[in-house]
């Protein structure tokens, strides 16, 4: 007898997928993780050398270790000491110089109010004057200059506004910018005035 669609032949019954059970074990499974194991492989190795290429980037790129820098050290001002040895010293230089100014304006003051004719004529003698003066005194500032303090300030700008003074005056009435230079300078005089005196230096 003819065996049917699900007969093997020896009468037993096909099983799924067409294997027939009278014909010894079933052939294995076909292994397909196989390529799969493959395909991991490489990519873990990828992976491998990517970390690899990105560790050695970023070991290159590090910052170097700065240099350690040395500790600099603010320079240390020592306190303001005593200048009355100093200061005494200069106003015995310019006691004299400072009497004979005095005497300069004095004189130049009495000769009339500004803008009239004798004041007017002996504008360019005054001026004369107190260049010579500048010249004589502003020297003797220079090398007493250090350290800066009360005298030497108030003893420079004295000779600096007689001296504008001195320069910038004109015939006729006197400007508002004259009798400033005049007060301010009569102003400072009251520095080196205060200071020498109280030294025992006077003129």
């Amino acid at each position: 007898m003819p065996s049917g669609p699900n007969q093997s032949v020896g009468g037993h019954g096909t099983q799924p997928g067409g294997w027939g059970g009278g014909y010894g074990a079933p052939p294995p499974p076909p292994r397909r993780g196989g390529k799969l194991a493959s395909i991991g492989i490489v990519v873990a190795v990828v992976l491998s050398a990517a970390a690899l290429v990105v560790g050695v980037v970023a070991l290159t790129r590090q910052p170097e270790p700065s240099a350690t820098a040395t500790p600099t050290t603010a320079p240390v001002t020592s306190p303001a000491g005593d200048t009355s040895a100093a200061d005494k010293a200069l106003c015995q230089e310019v006691a004299p110089l400072l009497r004979e100014v005095v005497n300069i304006g004095r004189r130049f003051v009495a000769l009339g109010v500004s803008g009239t004719s004798p004041r007017d004529d002996a504008i360019p003698a005054f001026r004369t004057e107190m260049e010579d003066w500048v010249k004589r005194i502003q020297p003797i500032l220079d090398k007493n200059a250090y350290p800066p303090r009360f005298l030497t300030r108030t003893l420079q700008m004295e000779v600096d506004f007689k001296h504008l003074y001195a320069a910038n005056i004109r015939p006729g009435p006197e400007l508002e910018a004259d009798a400033q230079a005049w007060n301010i300078a009569a102003i400072s005089y009251g520095g080196p005035w205060e200071v020498c005196h109280s030294l025992g230096v006077s003129w």
